[in-house]
């Protein structure tokens, strides 16, 4: 009986944990420019066009880099629609999630996007693209 009793409440936590997920995730995110800065700065860096810039050069292509970014939101609706919002437009497509795996798939015009969940809190979420890319976003305000 005790046993049963212990499988009962690990599988409560678990389920609850998974709905704290799902609700964490389902809401507007934004990039969140000022984390993505160290990224983008390592990126640039494994550049051998951007290694032979002058420095004024390298910190202009950071600073495009970042503008180029900093519009871009996302939207996990609840009943697992998505949309993205870019430089390029609104794409709308769906998602789903694994929490178990900490994997969320987005589907975009046919195409599957799957992402590793590295973090997810209700004030922030870290994905990891399939390139190793980490991806920051913060809630929309």
């Amino acid at each position: 009986m005790k046993k049963i009793f212990l499988i009962g409440c690990f599988l409560l936590v678990g389920l609850t944990a998974q709905a704290q997920s799902k609700e964490w995730l389902s809401k507007s995110w934004q990039i969140d420019v000022e984390a993505m800065r160290a990224v983008l700065q390592t990126r640039l860096t494994e550049d051998t066009n951007y290694a032979n810039l002058a420095e004024g050069d390298r910190l202009l292509a950071l600073q495009t880099a970042l503008q180029k970014i900093e519009g871009i939101k996302v939207v996990y609706q609840a009943d697992g629609s998505y949309t993205s919002e870019t430089s390029k437009g609104l794409k709308k497509g769906t998602w789903k999630a694994d929490f178990e795996a900490q994997k969320v798939t987005v589907v975009l015009e046919d195409k599957n996007q799957i992402f590793d969940i590295v973090q997810l809190t209700a004030n922030q979420l870290v994905l990891r693209t399939d390139k190793g890319m980490l991806l920051y976003f913060k809630p929309l305000s």
